[in-house]
């Protein structure tokens, strides 16, 4: 109808309608006595459209299955510092990301064999035996009516996720909901512990071969200086101070022959100037003693006897005796103490030689070996540059061998703390109303719409 269309009323008493009723512009406005005149006239139709659709909703109520809802919150545990702008938005995504989890196919399927679903006469019409197997196609439909019957939804502002599920029994209703958030964590634990086996498998085949190539790189080194007689520290500072220890001591074992060979010339002319003025015996004391007491007495007699008395005579004779066995005495002892000395002088003699040929034998040996270690020395220096590019070879093997074996084991023995992790921190009670059919609700609905319907059918 345009804007300067009208349309012609008629009396309200008289029944003429359609085309015939016009208005006399878009300003013209029913009163309410006319519409209840209107209402009024076809109060049967609206009461026929009402009862219809109020009776086809009540059929509808009373022959629907009740349907529980069931509402389980989990907590994502999050690791991070919380207060940093990056990292909360980096643990909103995180939570989404969680969220996306607990409403992949994958965690419904592991829920689906969790609580055994398509063996449940309350999960599906057609419930399979115990006996039966469960091939995928029954897991994967079963997560697909799984997942129409869950709704997951994280919130806003926090790290909660609300998971609903909608089912005819309450009580599958309640343990749907809180098996989500187990079954996760045991999926997730699968997850981490294949990728885990596949980890150790890697550094084991890895391990192993750094194994064998360090094994071969110490053999190498060890081939090497058995082929070129190279001890350990051969070629370095221990060569050097090796050598100068036997070059000191083959100098002080040279020196010590020359000590030894003037000590032996000397020993003879510091006897020969040896003096025996001091030399006496027990028999030469006493000889001279007893020729002291004769003397003594020759004085004593003299005083009273002359020179020719028998006394003196006889103490003269004595004494002239005593004497001779005095000097001959001395003569012994003089004869004895040098033959000691020319003893000594030849032992002292002899025992030099022989420490001085010692020492000259000795000063030989070191010399040579002095002059052996010199040489292998320069060789040793020379086979340094090979010999140390193997040992930085065997060195860097065994490095990457150790790394890679206390890897392995720290993979091996970690738990994997780190991440995320959900906890379900309200479990789903059961319910005790169901959230559809709802007949007041639904009555009142179809009363309000199939009575607005009626009005704009009039």
């Amino acid at each position: 109808m345009t804007r300067h269309q009208s349309i012609t009323t008629l009396p309200l008493g008289e029944t003429q309608l359609g085309p015939a009723l016009t208005l006399s512009g878009p300003s013209h406005r029913y009163s309410a006595r006319q519409m209840w005149h209107i209402i009024r006239r076809y109060e049967l139709l609206l009461g026929a459209i009402v009862c219809l659709s109020v009776l086809a909703v009540l059929l509808s109520q009373w022959s629907a299955t009740p349907i529980y809802r069931a509402t389980a919150v989990v907590q994502v545990e999050l690791n991070d510092e919380k207060g940093v702008p990056d990292v909360v938005a980096r643990n909103k995504e995180r939570v989404a990301n969680e969220a996306g989890l607990f409403n992949s196919r994958s965690l419904a399927e592991r829920v689906v064999k969790d609580l055994k679903l398509p063996h449940d006469p309350r999960f599906t019409d057609r419930p399979l035996s115990r006996s039966q197997p469960v091939e995928p196609r029954y897991i994967m439909g079963a997560a697909g009516t799984l997942m129409s019957m869950t709704e997951v939804k994280p919130e806003k502002n926090g790290d909660f996720i609300t998971i609903t599920v909608d089912s005819s029994s309450p009580e599958l209703a309640s343990e749907i909901a809180n098996q989500y958030a187990p079954s996760l964590a045991t999926l997730r634990n699968e997850t981490r512990d294949e990728r885990r086996g596949e980890v150790v498998r890697d550094l084991e085949r890895q391990r192993a071969r750094l194994a064998q190539e360090a094994r071969q790189a110490e053999q190498a080194v060890a081939d090497f200086r058995r082929e070129h007689q190279m001890l350990v520290g051969a070629g370095g500072e221990e060569d050097l101070q090796q050598i100068n220890r036997i070059a000191i001591e083959a100098a002080s074992a040279s020196a010590m022959r020359a000590a030894q060979g003037a000590r032996a010339a000397g020993v003879g002319a510091a006897m020969a100037n040896r003096s025996t003025a001091g030399a006496s015996s027990a028999l030469l004391d006493q000889q001279q003693r007893r020729l002291d007491e004769l003397m003594r007495e020759r004085s004593d007699l003299s005083v009273t006897y002359g020179a020719q008395h028998p006394k003196i005579q006889s103490v003269e004779a004595q004494i002239a005796e005593t004497r001779t066995a005095v000097q001959r005495e001395e003569a012994n002892v003089v004869a004895a103490a040098n033959a000691r000395a020319a003893a000594e002088a030849a032992r002292e003699r002899g025992l030099a030689v022989s420490e001085a040929a010692a020492a000259s034998a000795r000063s030989g040996q070191l010399q040579a070996q002095l002059n052996s270690m010199i040489g292998k020395a320069y060789s040793n220096t020379a086979n340094m540059v090979q010999l140390s590019a193997l040992e930085r070879q065997a060195e860097a093997a065994r490095q990457a061998y150790l790394a890679t074996a206390k890897l392995s084991q720290e993979v091996q023995s970690s738990i994997d703390a780190e991440g995320v992790h959900s906890n379900l921190v309200s479990p789903a009670a059961v319910p005790r109303e169901p959230i559809s059919p709802r007949p007041k609700s639904a009555t009142f609905a179809a009363f309000a719409g199939s009575l607005l319907l009626g009005l704009l059918l009039i």
